[in-house]
């Protein structure tokens, strides 16, 4: 199978441009537990290293770690690193997580580009049963409704993912159409997690974990991405800290915050901007269904609205 990069440019990925700089957000606030540019970060930088460059030069992350797969690519991982902080260790992420230290404040993204399948799960297992208070841990998988009927759908399911890890309801009467995937991945991760921690606890550990990020986006696949805060008793405060600082992204259930990128021209961008963060003014300006000489539509102000903190209106391109 031909690796992602050679199909997908990462740079001109907008929705995805707007999750990195969500993810700044959380990891810069990480501050109140230990100075966040002291943590390490590990993450797949493929060949562009989006994600590394902009931790680095945005949160102050200097201790960074690379998982690839595709090792008869090495020189080029090697020539397209940004940074000498950043070591690249080549193999499966089964392989390289249970070598690398991780009991020390880290940060973790997991950002697959194909659906949610065993190898993931494991994956998953490895640091949650790992990680400590102060830790932030995320992935991202491909959310794609699956052709076919429902039957069809639960098969191609089931050949992804070990049919121990499925909540009971998937073999009732599985709805396998788009929120009804995006549930049941969801579920499938969570009581993972859950058995996870909670054998941690009965082992004499004294860890929980606090969802903050359910995203969902479209970028040409639909795409998931779940974000999870590590803490411990004595550190209860820090993420009462945190919730409490109102970010509009977070979210604690099962339904996702939308990135949604509207189609906007540069100069359009800049005039609603100049009327935030009052979204009504805004609204009353240029919604054309309230205003004669209105030009956008509301949703599209809306969707706007939501990300225009994280909106870079250029490609994030790597020099």
């Amino acid at each position: 199978m031909s690796a992602s990069y050679n199909k997908i440019d990462y740079r001109i990925r907008v929705a995805k441009s707007v999750e990195r700089r969500i993810l700044c957000s959380i990891f810069q606030s990480l501050d109140i537990f230990h100075p966040v540019e002291q943590y390490q970060y590990i993450g797949f930088g493929s060949v562009s290293f989006l994600d590394f460059s902009l931790f680095h030069r945005v949160v102050g992350v200097s201790n960074m770690i690379s998982m690839e797969r595709e090792e008869h690519d090495k020189l080029r991982f090697e020539f397209n690193k940004p940074y000498g902080c950043i070591e690249i260790e080549y193999g499966e992420s089964n392989d390289i997580l249970p070598r690398i230290d991780i009991s020390g404040k880290t940060l973790i993204w997991l950002d697959y580009d194909s659906k949610l399948t065993t190898d993931i799960l494991t994956d998953i297992d490895l640091v949650f049963s790992r990680l400590n208070s102060g830790s932030f841990f995320c992935i991202s998988y491909n959310a794609q409704q699956d052709g076919g009927d429902n039957e069809e759908r639960f098969k191609k399911l089931s050949d992804r993912i070990d049919n121990k890890y499925f909540p009971e309801y998937l073999y009732r009467n599985p709805n396998l159409n788009k929120s009804g995937l995006r549930r049941a991945c969801f579920d499938i991760i969570n009581n993972l997690i859950r058995e996870t921690v909670k054998n941690r606890n009965r082992n004499g550990d004294n860890i929980y974990v606090q969802q903050m990020l359910f995203l969902n986006y479209n970028d040409g696949a639909e795409m998931n991405t779940i974000g999870w805060l590590f803490y411990n008793d004595t550190d209860k405060d820090k993420l009462d800290y945190i919730l409490n600082k109102g970010f509009p992204f977070v979210k604690i259930g099962d339904t996702p915050f939308e990135i949604k990128v509207p189609s906007l021209t540069y100069k359009e961008i800049r005039a609603i901007e100049e009327k935030f963060p009052n979204l009504t003014a805004c609204l009353d300006y240029f919604d054309k269904s309230k205003q004669r000489n209105g030009i956008l539509n509301e949703s599209d102000i809306l969707n706007y609205f939501n990300i225009y903190k994280f909106f870079s209106p250029f490609a994030e391109i790597t020099i």
